[in-house]
This record gives C-alpha cells, structure tokens and sequence, in this order.
C-alpha cells in the first residue's frame, strides 16, 4: 500500500519543472531520493553504538603514541629543574596556576610552550633526537595533528613541576625572626655600652 505525503519546492524551481513535468516521473524521482535518505539515515542509526568503542580505541592510540614523548619530556623536566632559579619556578607556578583558573573561566588550557623557553640545550636536543627517531610514514597523520613537541612539553613541565611541588613547601615557609630587643632610650647612640 502506498502512503501520499505532499511536498514543497520553491516558485523557482516548480517555473523550471513545469517546462520538463510530462517527461519526468515526480513519484519515482522523490521516492528514490527519500528512499536514499532514509538508507544513509539507518546506516548512521547503525553505526552509532559502534562510536563510544571506536572514541575509546583512538585516545588509547594517541596516548600510546604520546607516551615516549610525555615519559621523555618528564625525565627531562626533572634534570633542568635541578638548575633552574628561584624565579623560574615562581613563573612556571605563576602559569600553572593560571591555567587552571583559566580552565574554570573559560574551560581554555594556556599555552605552555611558551615555558618550555626554560628548557636546557640538552633538552631540546632530546627532543629532536625523539622526533627524528620516532618519525616514520606510518605515523605521518599522528606527528602532523597531535604534534609530538606538546606531549613532551607537557611531560617536561610535570617533571619541572613534580620538583618544584616537593622543594617549595620549604622554599617559601615562612621563616619567623626575632628581631633583637633596642632599648629606646639607647636609639641613635653610638655611645652606650652593649650588655653583657
């Protein structure tokens, strides 16, 4: 049994078909194109349970893929942290902390990159030597999208961090002093023996 259901098509478009209408079939042509939709419509239908599996799979494949670089960029964060001042681990903490405000604003990450200018000679020589030794056709999609220098960065600045984090508690305690008693009646002589 056939169902009838009507359909609308711009002034335009009914001017140009009125010219060709004995000569086409209006039934058969929307009865394939509906037909074509509803086939394209079922086979997303289809597929769909099979995403949550296939989502799952690719984050295991990029982690996979990051993790020489995330691992290698920590042992290297660890050994510039060793050299590095007092100052750049402020600034590295000042950003980190950013970012993670930044994060519940905006839900935006900041830029590390710009930290990795910290990084030693030896470090960036690492990672050009892990970018050279891991560069193959078969991941030519991997190292043009993910772009393997912010799983390193990102490694390096947790191993940075990871020092920072067990030197600061002691870094920036607050040392309490006592300042030595002056007797008033004594300010600005040089002339009044010390107690002994």
């Amino acid at each position: 049994m056939s169902e009838r259901i009507n359909i609308s098509i711009p002034g335009e478009l009914h001017e140009r078909l009125s010219h060709f209408k004995d000569r086409l079939n209006m039934s058969k042509i929307c009865q394939e194109a509906i037909a074509h939709a509803v086939r394209l419509e079922e086979m997303k239908a289809e597929a769909t349970p099979d995403i949550d599996s296939l989502v799952a799979r690719l984050k295991e494949e990029k982690m996979q893929y990051g993790k020489n670089f995330i691992e290698k960029g920590f042992e290297c964060g660890i050994r510039d942290a060793y050299g590095m001042s007092l100052d750049t681990f402020l600034e590295i903490q000042y950003f980190r902390e950013g970012d993670y405000v930044g994060q519940l604003i905006q839900g935006d990450a900041c830029n590390y990159e710009d930290m990795f200018s910290f990084a030693s000679k030896k470090t960036e020589k690492s990672l050009e030597d892990l970018e050279n030794d891991n560069s193959t056709d078969d991941t030519w999609g991997l190292e043009t999208m993910l772009q393997p220098t912010k799983f390193f960065v990102s490694g390096w600045l947790k191993g940075v961090a990871h020092i920072w984090d067990k030197v600061k508690p002691e870094v920036l305690a607050r040392e309490v002093v006592e300042p030595e008693f002056v007797d008033p009646k004594t300010w600005g002589r040089e002339d009044v023996p010390e107690e002994s």
